[in-house]
């Protein structure tokens, strides 16, 4: 029963690091048993990460065993192994698009990758999980200062960043310009990143995060109809005496009603705006924000960036890059 002899294998090695034997210190013999025994053993090894791994070959005599003085030690490690397992549990995190959490599973280095520097899987990740990980926290810039690998990936090269897409992190680790258009095409791009980082955030159960960036997006479309009808940037929203002049909802409401889009972000803000004070972490006492709100309004901020862009901005292509919809998924 390998499964048994898997348990208890398993018991013995767990015991062991238990009363503090490293594991460089434990040396696996799989050269008696049965090959249910022996298999069972290995993989006890390898769940343990133990590094030494010991077969006793040589001539053998009638009695099937190797005969005295004709012992050869062959030994081998349980790198690969474990290197193969980190790698597994580090691309369901990147399927699941958790980029901080398989960052977290990488090790700093890999004793299999040190043997092997040319099969160094883990060094060409990490920069990779580290771009990934800035860039899902909205730090832009600490993205754009990674150095990615240039040579191909032997694994995970379906993972690595586009070329379309590190256009993308670098347009948004750009300074704002100053100009009325470009100003307003960054502000559009801020929204759609925006946008894909809150839909993350739906899935990974972080409501009041979503929550956050949904209000921001709303602010961000306000300043562009503001820039378009004023030609000017917003006022400061706060007074040489650092109290609070015009908030974002009397910017919206001194802008003219001319059409429907105004009519959705003002609708829209008004729901997340309450929603927003409610919370915890601004005015309220809890989070109260659900899952089913922010499914009904994120398409709802989509459509409003979608209708807001019009045919002045490729707002398609780059809700696909920033939505990473060319990358492997769940």
């Amino acid at each position: 029963d390998a499964d048994r002899c898997f348990t208890i294998f398993e018991g013995m090695i767990a015991k062991l690091r238990e009363q503090g034997r490293a594991s460089e210190d434990i040396v696996v013999d799989f050269t008696r048993g049965t090959k249910a025994m022996s298999a069972a053993l290995l993989l006890a090894a390898a769940y343990h990460e133990l590094p030494k791994i010991r077969y006793i070959g040589g001539k053998r005599g009638e009695d099937g065993l190797v005969a005295p003085g004709a012992e050869k030690i062959q030994e081998t490690n349980t790198f690969h192994i474990a290197d193969r397992q980190r790698l597994s549990h580090v691309t369901m995190f990147l399927r699941h698009r958790a980029f901080a959490a398989a960052l977290l599973m990488l090790p700093r280095s890999s004793p299999f990758g040190a043997l092997n520097p040319k099969h160094d899987l883990f060094g060409q990740l990490r920069p990779i999980l580290e771009y990934y990980a800035a860039w899902d926290r909205l730090d832009y810039r600490s993205a754009g200062r990674v150095k990615l690998p240039s040579a191909a990936m032997e694994e995970g090269g379906d993972f690595f960043p586009k070329a379309s897409f590190q256009a993308w992190v670098g347009s948004l680790a750009a300074d704002m310009p100053s100009g009325e258009k470009p100003r307003i095409q960054c502000l559009r791009r801020l929204a759609v990143d925006l946008l894909a980082n809150g839909e993350r955030r739906i899935r990974a159960q972080q409501h009041c995060s979503a929550l956050i960036r949904a209000n921001r997006m709303v602010e961000l479309l306000i300043e562009v109809r503001y820039l378009k009808h004023f030609n000017a940037p917003l006022p400061k929203s706060k007074g040489e005496d650092g109290r609070q002049e015009r908030s974002m909802w009397d910017i919206l409401l001194a802008l003219p009603p001319s059409d429907a889009l105004y009519r959705g972000l003002k609708s829209l803000f008004g729901k997340i705006r309450d929603r927003r004070n409610d919370d915890l972490l601004l005015h309220g006492y809890a989070t109260n924000t659900t899952a089913e709100e922010l499914k009904e309004w994120y398409p709802e901020l989509k459509d409003l960036i979608v209708r807001d862009a019009g045919g002045e901005c490729p707002v398609r292509e780059w809700l696909e890059t920033a939505g990473l919809g060319w990358m492997p998924g769940a």
